[in-house]
Parts: structure tokens; sequence; C-alpha cells
């Protein structure tokens, strides 16, 4: 089986979504975890997820991996979900 057969089977619009789901979990569990400031921190983990997210969507676009919109949708979720993330632990923590 070759390398575009197994991202092709791998990289589902489900995995898409729970990739995404799992972002913002990891975001808020960060935020709580450190907690001196929560606002640097997400803005921190947003830096870390698109940095090396954008270079890889290309490098994958152009070598032809597999399909393009998982790693294009990866590089483009990286900041909307560690806004949300950054959000939720906002409401959590006026309760």
């Amino acid at each position: 089986m070759t390398a575009h057969h197994q991202l092709t089977e791998t990289a589902t619009p489900a995995r898409g979504r729970w990739r995404s789901v799992g972002a913002v979990v990891f975001v808020v569990l960060v935020v709580v975890t450190l907690g001196t400031d929560p606002v640097l921190h997400a803005l921190a983990l947003r830096v870390v997820r698109l940095v090396p997210s954008a270079p890889g969507a290309a490098g994958a676009v152009m070598k032809r991996l597999g399909p393009n919109w998982y790693p294009i949708a990866v590089a483009v979720t990286a900041l909307p979900c560690a806004w949300l993330g950054e959000v939720l632990h906002g409401v959590m923590r006026r309760r």
C-alpha cells in the first residue's frame, strides 16, 4: 500500500473534527493547569499549533501526499480552536 493510500484512508472528515475537539480540550487543560495568564498561554498555543501546520500543509499539497483538504484544515483551524479553548476557559472560570 502506498503512502497516498494510507493517508487517504486515515484522513476522514470525522478524524478532522475529533482533532479540532482535541485541540480545544488541550488548550483548556493547559490554560487551567498553568492558570497564571490564560490569554497569554492560549496565544502561545495558537502560535505553537500554527507554526508547524502551515508549512506542513504547504509541503503536503506540493508533494501530493493525499487529499489536500486535511492538512489545510489543520492549518486553518489552528487559531479558531485555540481561541475557542480560551473562551471556554473564561466561561468555566466565571461559574
